[in-house]
């Protein structure tokens, strides 16, 4: 029967196997608390982590109206346009840029920006800076 089960995995489109040329022996690096050493950095700022993760629900409606590059038509607006990034992600990228504001984030990270649509612009790095206010 495992034989049956592993054969209807490897032919099934639901599934994904990958196929090594070595044995893997698959445990946890580390205890089920984590990593010793991060666990201490991390409780040491947690209250700080937690009040910046709070902060970013403050964005909950700007962060839900940014639509996907291909249904949005005004270009001044800003969209996101990789389908791989975790929302999470999205949610951390977004809040540190908002609650940070900081000009150099803009320029490297989050948008392809150039001098040419600074100016368009009139000066906001994103057309309409009401997504971050």
């Amino acid at each position: 029967m495992d034989k049956l089960k592993s054969l209807y995995r490897f032919i099934s489109g639901k599934h994904q196997t990958v196929h090594l040329d070595y044995k893997v022996d698959a445990k946890p690096r580390f205890p089920i608390s984590g990593h010793p050493q991060l666990k201490t950095v991390i409780d040491a700022n947690r209250a700080e982590y937690s009040a910046t993760l709070k902060a970013f629900l403050g964005f909950k409606d700007q962060i839900q109206s940014i639509k996907k590059e291909s249904d949005e038509k005004d270009e001044n607006l800003p969209t996101w346009n990789n389908e791989f990034l975790p929302g999470l992600d999205i949610v951390g990228i977004y809040g540190m840029i908002a609650t940070k504001k900081t000009e150099k984030v803009y320029r490297n990270w989050f948008w392809e920006f150039d001098e040419s649509s600074e100016k368009s612009n009139n000066g906001q790095p994103f057309g309409n800076s009401d997504y971050f206010y």
